[in-house]
Parts: structure tokens; sequence; C-alpha cells
């Protein structure tokens, strides 16, 4: 317990006399901002309309799915098939899921 109680004591520390500067890239903007007693780091992640990347309110995510069925590979993403690809072998697995 000890050895986190000093962890944290460090990472205040750091926090405390280290410079943090925001950033924006084409992906996140960072934004730091700082009050008597809180330092404050936010995040914007972009999403285009066009990604396949769902935005709620509490995150972002994605749906990747395969399924294979009768020698035939089916990759979708949020339900909505993006590849198939005939592996054209006798297998001994018939069908498989995942999820």
């Amino acid at each position: 317990m000890d050895a986190l109680k000093t962890l944290d004591v460090l990472i205040a520390k750091a926090l405390k006399t280290s410079k943090l500067v925001p950033i924006e890239t084409n992906t996140v903007s960072i934004t730091v901002g700082e009050d008597v007693n809180n330092l404050n780091i936010s995040a914007n992640a972009k999403v285009s309309n066009g990604s396949d990347i769902i935005v709620n309110n509490d995150g972002l995510y994605t749906k990747l799915s395969t399924e294979y069925e009768n020698g035939i590979l089916t990759i979708k993403v949020n339900g909505s098939i993006r590849s198939q690809h005939n592996l054209a072998i006798s297998s001994i697995i018939d069908n498989a899921y995942y999820d």
C-alpha cells in the first residue's frame, strides 16, 4: 500500500511541475485546463460521418463479426457485409461464428 501512496505522490508532483501542452491532430483534439485545485485534461475524437464508428454519449464503438459457412468467410462491420472470401477448401468445420 505504501508503494501506491508513493506513486500517487510522484504522479501528482510530476503533473504540478510539468507543463502539459494541448495538441490537435487530424484525429483528436486534446485540451488542458487548470483551476485552483484541479488539472483537467479532455479529448475530442474527430469522427467523420462516413466512418464505421458509432458515436454514443458514453463512447465510440464499432462491431466486427465474422461468419464461416460452407467454405465462405464473411466479414461484417456493424452488421453490414464488408467482404466475403471463398476459401475453397473442404474443411472439417461446417459453421463458425465470432461476435
